[in-house]
């Protein structure tokens, strides 16, 4: 019989490939978040596009310059609960191009307080079926054609 050898890792370092892509990192789920938020960065306002939230970051696009460490402030507003969230939030990573001066960019909420974490945590998990545009597509032509077999069926 042979003697089988075991390697000991552990959770931290099985959860953790530092070359692998940031966005795939992440200890919790997402949802996409497609609204404008609010962003101060160096003491400038501006109303920027939002892409994904989870209870750890966001990921909005953003303008190239900002560099990772940058620190910024995010105000957004949850849609059906009107509940707002105002934190603060570390640049993790930059992602895909969007324009010549705009770029998806990944960020990580900084002391957020456990309510807002619950309500971000509550959001993602309230996840709809429509909520990718594959399946509003889907959901689209499924209904169009189901009011054709209704106008069928009635005439």
């Amino acid at each position: 019989m042979q003697a089988k050898s075991f390697t000991k890792v552990s959770p931290i370092q099985m959860s953790v490939n530092p070359s692998s892509d940031p966005s795939t990192n992440r200890r919790t789920p997402r949802r996409s978040y497609e609204r404008l938020v609010g962003i101060l960065c160096h003491g400038h306002y501006s109303v920027e596009q939002a892409v994904q939230i989870g209870e750890g970051g966001m990921m909005i696009v953003l303008p190239t310059e900002l560099k990772a460490g940058d620190l910024i402030l995010i105000t957004l507003i949850f849609p059906k609960t009107l509940e707002t969230l105002v934190g603060r939030a570390e640049v993790l990573y930059k992602g895909e191009k969007v324009s010549n001066d705009r770029v998806h960019t990944g960020v990580k909420f900084l002391n957020l307080a456990t309510i807002k974490r619950r309500a971000i945590r509550d959001f993602v998990s309230a996840k709809p079926a429509f909520d990718n545009k594959e399946s509003r597509n889907q959901q689209k032509a499924q209904a169009t054609e189901i009011k054709k077999l209704e106008i069928k069926k009635a005439s």
